[in-house]
């Protein structure tokens, strides 16, 4: 299957998103959620540059693989949507996307472009988030959100591996910086 082909069928996986989007939209307008859409465009934007630099090592398909996270995360995304929760609803279509993207360019540009799911979760309420998880705000998801773009751009310019050793002390360093951020009063 061609590169273009591949993207396509990703962009398609995308598009559960677009029946909660009125809804998403509609949280983002209150005062506490203002900043949430911003880490939306983020992973979008990681995601292009990492897919435009990375491309070649998508080449190989994992059905199998995907399919593993496909079924779960759209049974999530089908709860979420029958019980009409967001907080179900988004995690699942995240999933479910992101096992699209194992399926058609492989366990090597998964493994990649982890940190993109994550931050399109954070563009998910703030206001939800802390009904779920009190004590998560703003500050601790600018602290995650920059560091997972800290791992994407190491993961992007280095020979990435998530089994090295010094991309394993990489990784925890970056989360204890996350911590440490966020535990600053702000």
């Amino acid at each position: 299957m061609k590169f273009l082909g591949k993207c396509a069928i990703l962009l398609l996986a995308f598009v559960p998103f677009l029946w909660k989007l009125p809804a998403l939209i509609k949280s983002w307008e209150i005062h506490e959620n203002s900043k949430d859409p911003f880490f939306m465009i983020a992973a979008f934007a990681l995601c292009a540059i990492l897919v435009w630099r990375r491309y070649k090592e998508g080449l190989s398909s994992d059905i199998q693989g995907g399919l593993t996270l496909a079924i779960p995360s759209a049974a999530v995304m089908v709860l979420g949507f029958m019980k009409q929760n967001m907080m179900f609803f988004y995690p699942g279509a995240t999933l479910f996307a992101w096992s699209v993207l194992w399926i058609v360019f492989g366990w090597k540009m998964f493994y990649r472009l982890f940190p993109v799911p994550l931050l399109v979760l954070l563009s998910l309420p703030t206001s939800e988030f802390s009904a779920y998880f009190p004590g998560i705000n703003l500050y601790w998801k600018i602290a995650i959100a920059s560091a997972l773009c800290i791992y994407a751009f190491f993961a992007l310019w280095t020979d990435f591996s998530p089994i090295r050793r010094r991309t394993a002390w990489f990784s925890a360093c970056v989360i204890i910086y996350a911590l440490l951020y966020a535990a600053i009063p702000q």
